[in-house]
Protein backbone atom coordinates (compact mmCIF):
# COMPACT_ATOMS: atom_id res chain seq x y z
CA UNK A 1 0.00 0.00 0.00
CA UNK A 2 2.87 2.37 0.73
CA UNK A 3 4.19 1.86 -2.81
CA UNK A 4 0.77 2.69 -4.23
CA UNK A 5 0.58 5.93 -2.27
CA UNK A 6 4.05 7.05 -3.42
CA UNK A 7 3.27 6.11 -7.00
CA UNK A 8 -0.05 7.94 -6.75
CA UNK A 9 1.68 11.08 -5.50
CA UNK A 10 4.18 10.91 -8.36
CA UNK A 11 1.40 10.50 -10.90
CA UNK A 12 -0.53 13.41 -9.41
CA UNK A 13 2.59 15.59 -9.46
CA UNK A 14 3.33 14.66 -13.08
CA UNK A 15 -0.26 15.33 -14.07
CA UNK A 16 -0.14 18.74 -12.36
CA UNK A 17 3.06 19.64 -14.25
CA UNK A 18 1.43 18.63 -17.54
CA UNK A 19 -1.65 20.70 -16.71
CA UNK A 20 0.49 23.70 -15.75
CA UNK A 21 2.47 23.39 -18.97
CA UNK A 22 -0.78 23.23 -20.96
CA UNK A 23 -2.09 26.36 -19.22
CA UNK A 24 1.26 28.07 -19.85
CA UNK A 25 1.17 27.24 -23.57
CA UNK A 26 -2.48 28.32 -23.84
CA UNK A 27 -1.61 31.61 -22.16
CA UNK A 28 1.27 32.26 -24.57
CA UNK A 29 -1.01 31.43 -27.49
CA UNK A 30 -3.69 33.80 -26.12
CA UNK A 31 -1.15 36.63 -25.73
CA UNK A 32 0.13 36.07 -29.26
CA UNK A 33 -3.41 36.10 -30.70
CA UNK A 34 -4.37 39.21 -28.72
CA UNK A 35 -1.22 41.01 -29.92
CA UNK A 36 -2.01 40.09 -33.55
CA UNK A 37 -5.64 41.16 -33.13
CA UNK A 38 -4.70 44.57 -31.74
CA UNK A 39 -2.00 45.09 -34.37
CA UNK A 40 -4.47 44.16 -37.11
CA UNK A 41 -7.01 46.65 -35.76
CA UNK A 42 -4.39 49.39 -35.75
CA UNK A 43 -3.57 48.67 -39.39
CA UNK A 44 -7.27 48.70 -40.28
CA UNK A 45 -7.78 52.01 -38.46
CA UNK A 46 -4.77 53.49 -40.26
CA UNK A 47 -6.27 52.41 -43.59
CA UNK A 48 -9.56 54.00 -42.56
CA UNK A 49 -7.74 57.25 -41.75
CA UNK A 50 -6.12 57.23 -45.19
CA UNK A 51 -9.51 56.73 -46.78
CA UNK A 52 -10.99 59.58 -44.77
CA UNK A 53 -8.12 61.85 -45.87
CA UNK A 54 -8.88 60.94 -49.46
CA UNK A 55 -12.60 61.54 -48.98
CA UNK A 56 -11.95 64.86 -47.27
CA UNK A 57 -9.95 66.00 -50.28
CA UNK A 58 -12.37 64.65 -52.88
CA UNK A 59 -15.63 65.73 -51.26
CA UNK A 60 -15.37 69.48 -50.79
CA UNK A 61 -13.21 69.30 -47.67
CA UNK A 62 -16.16 68.33 -45.51
CA UNK A 63 -15.14 68.57 -41.83
CA UNK A 64 -17.13 65.44 -40.98
CA UNK A 65 -14.38 63.35 -42.54
CA UNK A 66 -11.77 64.99 -40.33
CA UNK A 67 -13.95 64.48 -37.25
CA UNK A 68 -14.22 60.79 -38.08
CA UNK A 69 -10.49 60.60 -38.66
CA UNK A 70 -9.73 62.13 -35.24
CA UNK A 71 -12.12 59.67 -33.63
CA UNK A 72 -10.28 56.80 -35.29
CA UNK A 73 -6.91 58.25 -34.26
CA UNK A 74 -8.11 58.06 -30.64
CA UNK A 75 -8.91 54.37 -31.15
CA UNK A 76 -5.41 53.84 -32.54
CA UNK A 77 -3.97 55.53 -29.48
CA UNK A 78 -5.94 53.22 -27.18
CA UNK A 79 -4.81 50.09 -29.06
CA UNK A 80 -1.18 51.23 -28.98
CA UNK A 81 -1.47 51.80 -25.22
CA UNK A 82 -2.89 48.29 -24.81
CA UNK A 83 0.04 46.84 -26.77
CA UNK A 84 2.48 48.90 -24.68
CA UNK A 85 0.90 47.53 -21.47
CA UNK A 86 1.17 44.00 -22.83
CA UNK A 87 4.83 44.61 -23.71
CA UNK A 88 5.45 45.87 -20.18
CA UNK A 89 3.80 42.79 -18.64
CA UNK A 90 5.87 40.48 -20.82
CA UNK A 91 9.03 42.41 -19.99
CA UNK A 92 8.29 42.17 -16.25
CA UNK A 93 7.74 38.41 -16.53
CA UNK A 94 11.03 38.00 -18.41
CA UNK A 95 12.91 40.04 -15.81
CA UNK A 96 11.36 38.06 -12.95
CA UNK A 97 12.35 34.77 -14.60
CA UNK A 98 15.91 35.98 -15.17
CA UNK A 99 16.19 37.19 -11.57
CA UNK A 100 14.87 33.91 -10.19
CA UNK A 101 17.63 32.02 -12.02
CA UNK A 102 20.37 34.12 -10.41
Amino acid sequence: MSFYQNNSKTNTSSLQIINNKTVFKETLNFIDKKWDEWDSKIKKYEDDCNQLDRMFTEYNRDQKFLELKYSILEKIKVKREEIAQLEQLISNIKINIELSNS
